[in-house]
């Protein structure tokens, strides 16, 4: 026991059977004398009494303990695993709360409780790391502040509290100061001190408060006096140890062998700025020694090639270099300070110019103040030979002599250049030309070799029905179903010349326009109706709306349906069945200019790309969306729309999106200039008339016919190609690559035939997903297409199709070539060839047939193995099975087993002695008289006579 004012120590040591080699601490001097523990017991030692005795054993769990003596006599003890012990006046047995009961839902209370404080109404403060509560004596009730429920109020880790004398109560953290309101503890820290407000102290230690509202703490610096009031700091040297007032005002300290006891007012506080220097300097990582003083070097003078070098700087005296913050300047580099890296104080410079300049450096303390009077170091860079004033004349003599030779070769360079770029513009020109000329004869021949298919397709078909008939009365139906097709392919070839032609005149400049003024709403709706047959066959909503309903003005009735038909068919052609096609026709007044009459064409169909959007209008351009109707986009029709609106002094403008429809929008100039006319009328170009109703068509009904699956997407040569196949052929039929593939996967036809140019998938991907897949690689492809190039046939060939046929196409050509395919299925549907044989499968068929062989070879001793087994055993259901097993054996599926089983049977009884019953039994035949009928029937002879053999 310390007495400082008679300054002696008086020894109390613990009763004998205490355990004095446990930890324990002093706690508190309380109403019934000196608290102490020993971590097992609490021992008082009463006034005036000379040692301690045995109050209280402590529960083993309860960890460190601290305490505070409460204002009524009493006193708060806690363990730091949570639990709470309270003495009240006079009592020996204290009330113990656990740990659940004192924190609650804090976390962290059961790891580094501690009574802190104890305020002016009689509570104890307890602080964890998780938040703090304040215990109630009075009422035994808690008051709990998490720190998860208010982290901007809270400290995280609270490492002590203590009360001042105007109703605060202080806290620290690891890094930061703050007070709270005794009287409303709930809104929290109500002043924070931390780095964002200069508070640059850490780890905080003891915490306490003197007489005059200062606020005294410990840190790693020393000895901290804290004015809350103005917020300045005198810093103290001395270690971050415990310390606290005594009554009389003085402040005792504790350090690791002893104490002090010192009077606040005689303590000098370290006022001296740090004063930064370069410790040393590198050239090229070399150090190089500085000359002069420490704090004043003199100038470093370097070669042009020393421009790498480095600097580190320390502090001048006995502190923490990484306690400081370091800035530091290059003049002639940098123009302001480089904050430096505290870990690592070093600056560096690489490729330095030559020239003069000057190092600076600065440090701030952990008060934030920094060096009045920086450190300067001078440097100079020798400058390079060729960086020298004669170098730099030399350099102008040069550059006049360069600018007279530039000038007298200018005009001829500039003659050259124009030249070249003439010769390069005209050849520009002469390539385009040759793609546009090569782009559009190729659009232009696939345009008229389907119609073409279709118009002398049918001229044979009446050809061979005039040679039989009578005269003209007795033509048979079939002709008189043939004329349309006729009349509407050749209808559609006129068009194409008709537009050709168009293009050619306004090129021109012969295009006439012949303007009529009349109700040109009117107008629009008639020839808006033109097309409502061709859209209620296609399933697409076509609808016309006009506002007004009536409108007087000048129009060309030729050019406004070229215009509005065109536009009309490509939405119609590029809308999926059950879209929408609306045409709207409405009068606009463009900022109190112009009227104009704006024409919309809006559909809901596939869209267009917007990288392609800008060449909608060139012409001969095609996008890479395949129409989903009709025949593939020439380029000529939305050209034209574009050259005739021009033509009539209005705009066009299209917008698209993707998957959701495209829009264009017409402005013509609204003018009453012309003669009335009494009945305008429009001279139609081609309105579509509704192609025949072909789509996928259903199974068949069975029969002995072969079965074609015929995929094409316009439906006229799709009519065309089946009324050939008829009668001597089943045919079923798809208008796409994706229906078509389902079809043929679903139906196992003997032969397909199919367009290339189709929407979705095109024929050269169908072609290869038939031969990848096992059920449908059997069967032969036709590829029937206008695309005739060598690289085409190639293209299909690689592809896995059998044959291609060029459209236009003979009718007698395409029965023989299928013809060709029936008789080579014919071929494969043998008997198991022999070894010596040639083998006239293809290996991939071969290999199936094998691996059905074998499927059946492990089940050849069961005679429950049936065709529904054998399918399931190769992956196909029994349908596809027995088709692929008709078109590859010429036999049904049970037939293919029988007369595998038999052909085991006869090899067995040709090399070796087993019985026959046996035999039969191996083979899967459990009847044998059955067996005996089925090798007779397979092989003309009885199992007898061929063993006899």
């Amino acid at each position: 026991m310390l007495d400082p004012g008679k300054q002696t120590i008086r020894r109390l040591p613990f009763p004998g059977k205490a355990n004095a080699a446990a930890d324990g601490d002093v706690l508190e001097y309380s109403a019934m004398g000196l608290l102490t523990n020993n971590r097992e017991q609490l021992f008082l030692l009463q006034k005036e009494g000379s040692n301690f005795a045995p109050l209280y054993t402590i529960p083993s769990e309860a960890g460190w303990i601290s305490s505070r003596v409460l204002p009524d006599g009493g006193v708060v003890l806690t363990g730091d695993r949570g639990y709470l012990f309270h003495f009240k006046p006079g009592d020996r047995v204290p009330e113990v709360y656990s740990p659940a009961a004192v924190g609650g839902g804090i976390t962290g209370f059961q790891d580094g409780l501690q009574v802190m404080a104890v305020d002016r109404f009689g509570r104890a403060w307890l602080g964890s790391s998780g938040g703090y509560c304040i215990f109630d004596p009075h009422n035994r009730q808690f008051l709990r502040f998490p720190y998860q429920n208010a982290p901007d109020k809270i400290f995280q880790d609270i490492r002590e509290f203590f009360a001042d004398g105007k109703g605060r109560m202080w806290c620290i953290g690891p890094e930061e100061l703050g007070w709270i309101d005794q009287a409303h503890p709930e809104q929290g820290i109500q002043q924070r001190h931390d780095r964002s407000t200069g508070f640059y102290f850490a780890p905080l230690g003891t915490l306490r408060t003197d007489k005059q509202g200062h606020v005294w703490f410990t840190c790693n610096k020393g000895l901290v006096q804290f004015s809350p009031d103005d917020r300045s700091y005198k810093i103290y040297p001395a270690g971050n140890h415990a310390m606290s007032f005594l009554p009389d005002g003085k402040l005792i300290m504790s350090f690791g062998d002893g104490v002090s006891v010192v009077h606040p007012d005689s303590l000098l506080a370290d006022t001296a700025l740090p004063r930064p220097y370069a410790a040393w300097f590198k050239v090229l990582d070399k150090e190089k020694q500085l000359s002069g003083s420490l704090l004043a070097p003199d100038e470093i003078r370097l070669l042009p090639n020393e421009n790498f070098i480095s600097i580190g700087f320390s502090i001048l005296g006995f502190f923490k270099p990484e306690d400081y913050q370091f800035a530091y300047q290059l003049v002639g580099l940098n123009e302001d300070l480089v904050q430096a890296d505290a870990d690592n104080p070093v600056a560096a410079y690489t490729a330095l110019s030559g020239g003069g300049y000057v190092f600076r450096l600065k440090v701030r303390d952990a008060l934030g103040r920094w060096t009045i009077q920086p450190y300067e170091l001078r440097i100079h860079i020798a400058t390079p030979w060729y960086r020298s004033w004669p170098a730099w004349m030399f350099y102008t003599l040069l550059t006049v002599l360069a600018a007279r030779w530039w000038l007298r070769n200018r005009d001829r360079q500039l003659i050259v250049q124009q030249q070249l770029r003439e010769e390069q513009r005209e050849a520009e020109r002469l390539k385009e030309l040759d793609v546009f000329k090569n782009r559009f004869f190729a659009n232009i021949t696939h345009e008229f070799r389907t119609p073409l298919t279709v118009i002398l397709g049918m001229t044979g078909e009446l050809e061979a029905e005039v040679k039989n008939e009578q005269p003209i009365q007795g033509l048979k139906s079939k002709i008189q179903d043939a004329l349309p097709f006729i009349r509407r392919n050749g209808q559609r070839l006129l068009d194409l010349v008709n537009q050709m032609l168009a293009l050619s005149r306004l090129d021109a400049g012969a295009l006439p326009v012949q303007m009529v003024r009349g109700d040109v709403m009117n107008q629009l709706r008639i020839l808006v109706e033109a097309f409502h047959s061709y859209a209620v066959s296609q399933k697409i909503g076509l609808q016309f709306h006009a506002d007004p309903e009536n409108f007087e003005m000048d129009f060309d009735p030729e050019l406004l349906q070229r215009i509005l038909s065109n536009l009309i068919f490509n939405a119609l052609k590029f809308t999926e069945e059950y879209g929408n096609v609306l045409v709207s026709a409405i009068s606009v007044q463009e900022k109190g200019q112009n009227e104009y009459l704006q024409i919309e064409v809006r559909d809901s169909g596939i869209g267009i790309a917007p990288e392609q959007l800008p060449f909608i209008f060139d012409r001969f351009y095609q996008t890479n969306a395949a129409p989903l109707r009709g025949e593939e986009s020439s380029g000529i029709g939305l050209a034209l729309v574009k050259e005739i609106v021009t033509l009539l002094q209005g705009r066009i403008e299209v917008a698209s999106t993707v998957e959701r429809g495209t829009t264009f929008r017409v402005w013509l100039p609204v003018t009453r200039q012309s003669e009335k006319a009494v009945k305008p009328e429009g001279y139609l170009i081609e309105v579509p008339t509704p192609n025949s109703p072909f789509g996928e068509t259903p199974e068949p009904a069975g029969t002995d016919k072969p079965l074609v699956l015929v995929i094409e997407d316009n439906a006229d040569v799709l009519e065309y190609i089946c009324g050939c196949l008829l009668p001597d052929w089943d045919v079923v039929t798809a208008r796409n690559g994706v229906a078509g593939l389902a079809i043929a996967q679903a139906e196992l036809p003997d032969v397909i035939i199919s367009d290339v140019m189709m929407p979705g998938m095109d024929g050269f991907d169908l072609t290869a997903a038939i031969k990848s897949d096992l059920r449908t690689s059997h069967i032969p492809i036709l590829l029937l297409t206008a695309k005739s190039s060598r690289a085409d046939i190639l293209e299909g060939l690689s592809r896995g199709a059998d044959d291609y046929l060029v459209k236009p196409f003979d009718k007698a050509e395409l029965l023989l070539r299928l013809h060709n395919f029936y008789q080579q299925q014919i071929r494969w549907q043998n008997k198991p060839a022999e070894p010596e044989a040639p083998d006239p499968l293809p290996p991939s068929e071969r290999a199936f047939l094998n691996k059905v062989d074998a499927v059946i070879e492990a089940q050849l001793d069961k005679s429950e193995f049936k065709a529904e087994h054998l399918a399931r055993a190769v992956t196909l259901s029994r349908v596809q099975l027995h088709r692929k097993l008709s078109a590859l054996a010429g036999i049904s599926t049970g037939l293919y087993i029988r007369r595998y089983r038999l052909f085991q049977a006869k090899r067995l009884l040709e090399t070796t002695d087993l019985p026959v019953s046996e035999v039969a039994w191996k083979v899967g035949f459990e009847n044998l008289s059955w067996f005996s009928q089925a090798y007779r029937e397979e092989f003309g002879e009885s199992p007898r006579d061929s063993r006899k053999q």
